[in-house]
C-alpha cells in the first residue's frame, strides 16, 4: 500500500511543474503557487488526522485519506486555470497529512504484533524494509513518465505541444495517482490490525513490557 501511495506522491510532484507550463500556460512563480498550497493546507491538518485518528482507528483514518485523496485528484482532469488547480493542490495537502502521519502509526501496530510472537523488538527492520520498498515507486514514477511522453510525442524543444501530450499530462497527474491510491485503498481493506484485534495487542504489548522491565 505504501508502495503505491509513495508512488502517487512522487508522480504528482514531478508532473506538476510540466502541467503548469503546457497544460496552463504559466512560469515557475504559479507553479510555486500552486504546489506551496498543499504544504500550506497540510500543516494545520496534521492535528485533525491525529483527533480522527484517535476517535476512528488508525486504519480506518487512513483509509478515508487515502479515499479523499483519490477524490481531489480527479479535478485534474479539467482544471485549467492557477487558482482552480491551487484550490485542487490545497484539497491533496489536506489528505496528505493525514496519510503520512498515520503510516508509521500503522508500520508501528504491526511491530507490536510482531514482538508479542518474537519477544522482540524489530523497529528498524520493519522500518527498513518499508523505506526498500517504497523506493521503487521512483523507478515506477520515471519509468509511467518516459513512456507516456514518448507516446504522445513531446518535444522539449517546443512551446506548443501536441494535444496529445497534454492530454498525457493529465493522465499522469490524475489518472496513473488516483488508479495507485484506488489499489492503496483496496489493499487496507485486507490490512487485519484493527478494533479489537489491536486493543487486544495493545493490551498484551503493554503487559510484555511490564515483564521485560521486572527482569531487568
Amino acid at each position: 500500500s505504501n508502495l503505491f501511495i509513495q508512488y502517487t506522491f512522487t508522480m504528482v510532484l514531478a508532473v506538476i511543474p510540466f502541467f503548469a507550463k503546457y497544460v496552463l500556460g504559466v512560469g515557475p512563480k504559479e507553479t510555486s503557487i500552486i504546489l506551496l498550497s498543499a504544504f500550506i493546507v497540510e500543516m494545520p491538518m496534521l492535528f485533525v488526522w491525529g483527533r480522527l485518528a484517535v476517535k476512528f482507528g488508525a486504519k480506518i483514518t487512513y483509509m478515508i485519506a487515502i479515499a479523499l485523496f483519490f477524490i481531489f485528484l480527479l479535478p485534474f482532469f479539467i482544471v485549467r486555470g492557477v487558482i482552480g488547480t491551487a484550490i485542487t493542490s490545497g484539497l491533496l495537502g489536506a489528505t496528505l497529512g493525514g496519510i503520512i502521519v498515520l503510516s508509521d502509526v500503522l508500520i508501528s501496530d504491526v511491530i507490536d504484533e510482531d514482538e508479542l510472537k518474537t519477544r522482540t523488538r524489530r523497529e528498524g527492520m520493519y522500518f527498513g524494509v518499508n523505506a526498500f520498498v517504497t523506493r521503487f515507486a521512483i523507478a515506477l514514477e520515471a519509468a509511467s513518465i518516459g513512456l507516456v511522453f514518448t507516446l504522445t510525442q513531446y518535444n522539449p524543444y517546443i512551446f506548443a505541444q501536441p494535444k496529445s501530450f497534454l492530454l498525457g499530462l493529465r493522465f499522469l497527474v490524475a489518472g496513473l495517482p488516483a488508479l495507485a491510491m484506488l489499489i492503496a485503498l483496496l489493499i487496507m481493506i485486507f490490512y487485519p490490525l484493527a478494533g479489537r484485534r489491536l486493543a487486544d495487542i495493545r493490551s498484551q504489548v503493554e503487559t510484555l513490557h511490564i515483564e521485560k522491565s521486572l527482569k531487568k
